[in-house]
């Protein structure tokens, strides 16, 4: 099972791509199937969001309700 600390640097892997390749209208959507499991996994679920949300927002995603 997958560390915390490797599914952010997983994420920050996949950002670019995911914006690249998913239309514009299913970003958001791409991101939140993927940010799910991640908190699920997390001990600390709010800290995980929180990195989660700062990961996408370096990368110019706007998170609304994510």
């Amino acid at each position: 099972m997958s560390t915390l600390d490797e599914d952010l640097l997983a994420l920050e892997a996949m950002v670019p791509v995911i914006m690249e390749v998913v239309p514009q209208e299913d970003v958001l959507t791409a991101f939140t199937c993927y940010e799910q499991p991640v908190l699920e996994r997390a001990v600390d679920s709010l800290q995980a969001q929180a990195q989660v949300e700062d990961i996408l927002h370096r990368h110019g995603v706007a998170t609304p309700g994510l």
